[in-house]
């Protein structure tokens, strides 16, 4: 299991330390192709990852999976309330410059 206590791996966690990927419906590649649309557009998986506060007390966040490292067994994951302002912040910015264009 993971202990919320002990640091990060240079802020990575091996998936063996989430579970015994021989109980997986999926594998790793399976799932990420499941992140793809129909248009062939990358896209993301929702899922919950673990993070820590600066006293070492951890809780699960919603995030975005990325992508699979299957050489490093690692997934890239973005927290998810970072993903929606980024999303928030894109939008600002296509508004401002369709107001200026349209000056």
């Amino acid at each position: 299991g993971v202990d919320p206590a002990k640091p990060e791996l240079n802020g990575t966690l091996p998936l063996d330390l989430f579970d015994n990927t021989e109980f997986e419906s999926r594998p790793p590649e399976e799932w990420m192709a499941l992140a793809v649309d129909s248009a062939g557009q990358k896209r993301y998986l929702p899922a919950k990852y673990l993070k820590r506060d600066e006293h070492g007390k951890g809780s699960w966040r919603s995030c975005h999976v990325l992508s699979y490292d299957a050489q490093r067994r690692l997934f890239a994951v973005r927290e998810e309330s970072v993903a929606e302002n980024q999303v928030e912040t894109a939008r600002k910015k296509a508004a401002a410059a369709a107001r200026v264009a349209a000056a």
